[in-house]
């Protein structure tokens, strides 16, 4: 990638980060007496780590649930041949009547990346698949699946 679109996107990312602080979207909190749930969970595939998520009600609507969490990956291949990079990121979603959709986006070295998480979620435990989009010069699309485990 060259500098001028690294720079670029780098101040998209602050500029977004900033709005984002700003207008209180970054990380939404449960209001106060709200009982949060504790998800613990691996990633694998492409790309495999650890994660957690929190979740809680939605206000009055007992069929939804707001999720955010971290996760935390290990890259031991890419396309083109091996690396070794560590991926970090939030996840945003929701899980609606036992179907979980969360966006996930975060950085691996200077890179950024978006992408989502799909499954079903029980009373006790989850899973499904993700994707993550590196919008870098041929750093290309990775996959997989996740599982959670109500603590």
């Amino acid at each position: 990638m060259t500098a001028k679109l690294s720079n670029l996107l780098k101040s998209l990312l602050l500029f977004l980060c900033a709005f984002a602080l700003l207008t209180g979207c970054v990380s939404p909190k449960p209001p106060p007496g709200v009982r949060k749930d504790l998800w613990v969970g691996e990633l694998t595939g492409m790309i495999r780590g650890p994660i957690r998520i929190s979740s809680w009600q939605s206000g009055e609507n007992k069929n939804i649930q707001i999720t955010e969490g971290r996760f935390t990956m290990h890259v031991d291949s890419a396309w083109g041949g091996f690396s070794d990079i560590s991926v970090q990121g939030d996840v945003r979603g929701r899980i609606k009547d036992g179907l979980m959709e969360a966006k996930i986006s975060g950085s691996a070295d200077d890179s950024f990346f978006s992408g989502v998480l799909i499954g079903t979620v029980s009373e006790i435990q989850g899973f499904g698949t993700w994707r993550l989009d590196v919008p870098e010069e041929d750093a290309g699309t990775y996959t997989g699946e996740w599982t959670l485990q109500k603590q």
